[in-house]
């Protein structure tokens, strides 16, 4: 068994691709690594800051995209860290994106929110009162 393999990326299908890495370079701070084509039918490959991993957004106008509502917000949602979820939240917010529900605090200590960013795609803010 070869040890060294990792996840390369997570592939998403979206509506708006291009758009959908620029927000997300503009207010979460990621990094585009590669892209091509357009909104229309086009990729993006997006980097979290330290570039530990990364997202393929893509249109190719034949998979449905992710970012429905019909979907439960939680049955497939992007996980961004967050000092301080309720600034954050207030910021994507007046960014365009949209407030599902939050938890203070769960049990555990950590603090969870959900919201989905203009497209429809769930983020959620997690402060984790104990690192993974």
């Amino acid at each position: 068994m070869d040890t060294n393999m990792k996840i390369e990326h997570i592939g998403l299908s979206v509506s708006k691709p291009i758009s959908m890495a620029n927000w997300y370079v503009e207010h979460l701070g990621f990094i585009i690594r590669r892209q091509d084509g357009n909104d229309q039918k086009g990729l993006a490959f997006i980097s979290d800051p330290e570039q530990e991993t990364m997202l393929e957004l893509f249109d190719n106008n034949v998979t449905p995209p992710l970012g429905s509502y019909h979907l439960s917000p939680a049955a497939v949602h992007i996980a961004i860290t967050s000092q301080d979820p309720d600034a954050d939240m207030q910021r994507l917010i007046k960014a365009g994106a949209v407030y599902i529900e939050g938890d203070s605090k769960k049990a555990t200590g950590d603090v969870l929110v959900l919201l989905r960013d203009p497209w429809g795609n769930t983020i959620q803010l997690a402060r984790r009162a104990k690192a993974f």
